[in-house]
């Protein structure tokens, strides 16, 4: 693991000398010209493009100001945006906003509907690169504010636009009111706790132990002091009492990603704070700190844990988790999965689903770990199952203190990418799962690459859901598990969710086609080229769909053949010596040294046969490869 933490270092190291130029004035501002379509003429507000017939100005409703913008589509094959250019900064982040009030805002068949905002880019050319797509809200609703933060504006973008919309094959009539986009300032210092590794818990006794962290700096947004910065830590305990203080001598440089150890008093079990914070060359604070919880506990023995190389420990013994996200849990599905090859299963229907107890006694019937999800206790979240006057928090309490126990369960499914509005509530839950139960990890899987590094602090173990096929290349796997594993600093591990399912069940187009059996073998052996130490494969009820059962058969054939492969490799990628790695080219490789063999693991990404060569310590492998052909293969 070493090798790869090292070069995904070095990646970000360099991201960071390349951190943007923001102008002082982009700070704060709200970037919409006319938010509130307060100006304008012959009954069309400025600045925005909108589609004819369609727009009206309406006194009669309105946020605020004197009136708002209503937008009615009568016929669902029609789809029309209104849309006004916004100037965007490459690398920073934005904040995007707006009230919006709905009245019979739906779709047909009740799927992908509502009323909301979106912002896209396009490269010089006009070529669209992506954008950020906060959830719609749908029916007939008051006055709402839908917000959502983006990830990192790309490179490549040389203009953007802030979209107002019903989405596609909705009908019913929208008002939109105080648009906004604004730039998102990150903190001057930003830190993770990395050492201990595992929820940043240091076992007593405490005294002349330390904690290890990777600090990142980030000056030039901040009006702060060009020279003689340097670092303070302040120590506190739960009641705010501050319990110790360490300078550091060394100077904080303009960009810089640094190391830097906090030696700690004796401490008794519980909760504490760390703040991290700059000081002037006079010796006053700079700025505001950053602050990380850690926790002190006596040394006892977990069921399940994490060890320093960010391995699963259960009952004592390594486990790397092959899974399946699924909805039906009945014996015949169970017992399929386990005979495929997979340890380990996620049904979204828990949470709430029925009898919780015997979900987990079935799973257990099979040999099967259970990641339970309680990822839609958040209130005002889509799935949200309100029970009686029980808070979201309640409700998971008490989920929790009733399955902690239970032999099959191997960690909590915090979050289904939720963004980072949802930041206090994630961090209640995490706070909750770690002082409920030290005995199983939290669980949490993100889309937004760029947003990854924010949850360092609220979940044990990162996921990824990479899925590229048709429309990306399959190196986006490979992408996505470098940024999550340098955002986790290579501390805290990163599990991928693998494609086996078509985006057509899902956007309704039929060009949106199932990866073939080479893709989803390429995309899941990139996963453990790229350092994956689980894989949570999406999904088996996809599987399902259609009701063909020779259809199902086939696929389940398909995944069922990369299981057992990817099985048999488990010991190798638990215990196994790296060796050798090319993250990079054309032909991405992992070499493992394990009981007396070398294993490689390639993939050839490219649209054309190729040879691929890695030398060892005592041997040399080569291999013709054909186009994606993914292989596993033993050296002597």
């Amino acid at each position: 693991m070493r090798g790869f933490c090292a070069m995904l270092a070095a990646a970000a190291t360099s991201a960071l000398a390349a951190a943007p130029k923001v102008p002082a004035e982009h700070w704060g501002r709200n970037l919409v010209a006319n938010p509130g379509f307060e100006e304008g003429a012959d009954g069309r507000p400025s600045g925005w493009h909108m589609p004819p017939g369609q727009c009206a100005w309406d006194a009669a409703e309105k946020h605020s100001g004197t009136r708002s913008l209503r937008f009615t589509n009568t016929d669902r094959n029609v789809y029309r945006l209104i849309t006004a250019p916004v100037a965007l900064i490459p690398g920073v982040r934005y904040r995007i906003a707006a009230w919006v009030k709905g009245r019979d805002v739906r779709s047909r068949d009740g799927q992908d509907q509502g009323a909301g905002l979106c912002i896209e880019w396009s490269d010089k050319a006009g070529k669209w690169l992506g954008g950020y797509y906060p959830a719609c809200k749908a029916g007939t609703f008051e006055w709402t504010r839908i917000e959502d933060e983006t990830g990192a504006v790309p490179a490549e973008a040389a203009s953007a636009h802030v979209v107002l919309y019903l989405r596609q094959h909705n009908t019913g009539t929208a008002w939109f009111d105080d648009v906004e986009v604004t730039a998102i300032r990150g903190p001057a210092l930003d830190f993770g706790i990395v050492s201990p590794h595992y929820r940043a818990t240091v076992q007593r006794p405490t005294e002349g132990k330390k904690l290890g962290l990777r600090v990142r700096l980030n000056l030039a947004e901040h009006d702060l002091p060009k020279g003689g910065l340097s670092f303070e830590a302040v120590v506190a305990g739960a009641d705010g009492r501050v319990l110790a203080t360490q300078r550091s001598a060394r100077r904080a440089e303009t960009q810089e990603a640094g190391y830097w150890v906090v030696d700690l008093p004796q401490l008794a079990a519980g909760r504490y704070t760390l703040a991290v914070g700059l000081l002037d060359a006079g010796g006053r604070r700079a700025g505001e700190p950053t602050t990380a919880t850690f926790r002190v506990a006596e040394p006892v023995p977990r069921k399940v844990t994490l060890d320093d190389a960010g391995r699963l420990i259960v009952e004592g013994k390594p486990f790397f988790p092959l899974g399946l996200y699924l909805g039906p849990t009945e014996d015949e599905h169970l017992a399929r999965i386990a005979a495929a090859g997979f340890n380990t299963i996620l049904c979204y229907g828990y949470g709430a689903g029925k009898d919780p107890r015997a979900y987990l006694d079935r799973a257990a019937k099979h040999g099967l770990k259970v990641i339970y999800s309680i990822k839609d206790f958040y209130e005002g979240s889509a799935w949200y199952p309100k029970q009686g006057a029980a808070s979201d928090l309640d409700q998971m309490r008490q989920y929790i203190t009733e399955l902690r126990d239970h032999p099959a369960l191997l960690a909590w499914y915090i979050n289904d990418e939720l963004g980072p509005p949802w930041m206090p509530k994630l961090q209640a839950a995490y706070d909750l799962v770690c002082d409920l139960d030290p005995d199983h990890p939290a669980f949490q899987v993100l889309c937004v690459p760029s947003q990854n590094a924010l949850y360092y602090g609220v979940t044990d173990i990162l996921g990824v859901d990479p899925y590229p096929v048709p429309r990306h290349p399959v190196t986006m796997v490979g992408e996505w598990m470098d940024t999550a594993r340098a955002a986790m600093w290579c501390a805290k591990p990163v599990w991928c969710v693998p494609q086996i399912f078509q985006w057509a069940n899902y956007s309704k187009d039929p060009k949106d086609r199932e990866p073939t059996l080479g893709e989803k073998r390429a995309m899941a052996y990139l996963a453990l080229i790229h350092g994956a130490q689980g894989l949570i494969c999406y999904s088996y009820y996809d599987l399902l769909k259609g009701g063909d059962k020779a259809v199902f058969e086939r696929r389940w054939r398909e995944v069922s053949a990369i299981a057992g492969e990817v099985a048999k490799l488990i010991p190798v990628l638990l215990d196994g010596r790296e060796v050798a790695a090319d993250l990079k080219g054309a032909v991405r490789l992992r070499a493992l040294e394990h009981a007396g063999a070398t294993h490689t693991v390639a993939v050839n990404t490219s649209g054309e046969a190729l040879d691929a060569t890695i030398a060892f310590p005592k041997a040399r492998w080569t291999r013709r490869l054909g186009p994606l052909e993914a292989v596993i293969e033993a050296t002597k």
